[in-house]
Formats: C-alpha cells, sequence, structure tokens
C-alpha cells in the first residue's frame, strides 16, 4: 500500500468555516419570490444545499419549470447583492476555525479552500470577520478554489482536483491521498472521494449518520484537539 501521510487540509466554505448556508438560504427564498417561486427550507436541504449560485438556478428552472425572463449572470449578481444584505450584519465564522488553522500550520500542514460559492460571496464573509474580530482568515490559505473557477460544481470532483494542483505547484511531491479534506454535505465528500483525498465530515448542516458513508472520520466541530485524530487516518 503506498505510504501517504497528512500534508495538506482543503477546507469547504459553507458549513465548514462559516455557518452561512442559511444566509445563502435566505437570499435564494427572495430572489425566487421575486420570480413567482417559493423555495422552501427542506427543498433547499434536500435538493441544493453544495451547488453553484449557476447550477441552482438552472437545476430549479429545469425541474420546476421556472422561466426567469433574465439571464443567469444577473440573476447571480442579484443574489450576491441580496447575499451581502443579509450578512453584513455579524460574522458567520466559527469560533474555532482561527485556532484550528493556526495549529495545523504550525504542525506544517498547508491549507486551501475549495467552495460552490463564488469569491464575491467568500470575500464578503472573511471581510466582514476581519472588520468585527481582527482575524486576518483569508491570509491562513494558500489558494481558494470557488465557482468561478469550475465548470462543473460537487459531486464532481474539479473543484478538489484544481486545489490539489496549485497546491502542487510549491510541492512537486505532493498527492492527493496527501490531502485531507473538510465538508458538511455527501456531495462535497463523495467529490473529495473521487479526486483521491481522505475525507473528514463535520456535522453542522447534517447528521453524522448520512455522512459517515462518505467519510473516514466525524466530528460535531473543529478544534487543534481533532488533528491528532486525523493524522492518523494516514496511518
Amino acid at each position: 500500500m503506498e505510504q501517504t501521510n497528512l500534508k495538506a487540509v482543503i477546507f469547504d466554505f459553507d458549513g465548514v468555516i462559516a455557518d452561512s448556508e442559511n444566509l445563502h438560504f435566505k437570499a435564494f427564498e427572495e430572489i425566487f419570490r421575486r420570480y413567482g417561486f417559493t423555495l422552501d427550507r427542506e427543498t433547499y436541504w434536500k435538493e441544493f444545499l453544495g451547488f453553484t449560485d449557476l447550477e441552482l438556478f438552472q437545476e430549479a428552472a429545469a425541474k420546476y419549470g421556472i422561466s426567469y425572463g433574465t439571464s443567469y449572470q444577473n440573476l447571480i449578481s442579484e443574489k450576491s447583492e441580496i447575499f451581502m444584505d443579509v450578512v453584513k450584519t455579524t460574522s458567520t465564522v466559527y469560533p474555532t476555525i482561527k485556532d484550528f488553522v493556526c495549529s495545523l500550520r504550525e504542525s506544517g500542514i498547508r491549507c486551501a479552500i475549495c467552495s460552490g460559492a463564488s469569491m464575491l460571496d467568500i470575500e464578503i464573509i472573511f471581510e466582514l470577520d476581519n472588520e468585527l474580530t481582527g482575524n486576518n482568515l483569508a491570509a491562513l490559505f494558500e489558494t481558494i478554489v470557488t465557482a468561478d473557477d469550475v465548470s462543473r460544481g460537487k459531486p464532481d470532483p474539479e473543484g478538489y482536483l484544481l486545489a490539489g494542483s496549485r497546491l502542487r505547484k510549491s510541492d512537486e511531491s505532493l498527492k492527493n491521498s496527501d490531502c485531507l479534506v473538510i465538508e458538511d454535505s455527501s456531495w462535497g465528500l463523495m467529490a473529495a472521494k473521487a479526486a483521491g483525498m481522505k475525507t473528514l465530515a463535520v456535522t453542522n448542516s447534517y447528521p453524522g449518520e448520512i455522512l459517515e458513508q462518505h467519510a473516514e472520520l466525524v466530528a460535531p466541530q473543529l478544534t487543534p484537539e481533532l488533528i491528532p485524530q486525523m493524522k492518523k487516518i494516514f496511518g
């Protein structure tokens, strides 16, 4: 069996770094209301969580026969404006994240992000958190792959393959199997597995019994005390 070591951790963003899934739902709920369609929370969580904005608008149009009467790019821009309004009042970054990421980096483990959100949405949350707490979290991640960088969202592995490729630019010896992905959904975990990476599921959005079939490790939150268990996954 090929020897692997934990060299890099790649984080999903919504539901892993930031408690922002509900804010995305509120933004989508409002924009669909404007176009005469009701999006309920159960449908969003069951059918659309983890989709890129473009994929969600396309899938909803196909599945429910919605005619927007405008371009998808206009819909995405409009949704981002709504998201900016709903997110700007409070920091949504999970309180344990900074210590967790700093502990990983102190252990020589590199950190990156691979998200189905847009770069603008991620920047909004990081900038607000920095204003409120002084934590410059964005600087702790070597690369950030977003929906803007890929043509196919999760569970397709394209995003994680791109994250691994970017990390390899400064360490050609890094293998995908040296990377651990942290996700909050089955779609994200499946994408990571398809990219040949190890997986850790955090139960911020779904219960552990749903996620455990796709993950080597399941945890209720991300704290530095979890790191020894993460290393054990690699033998």
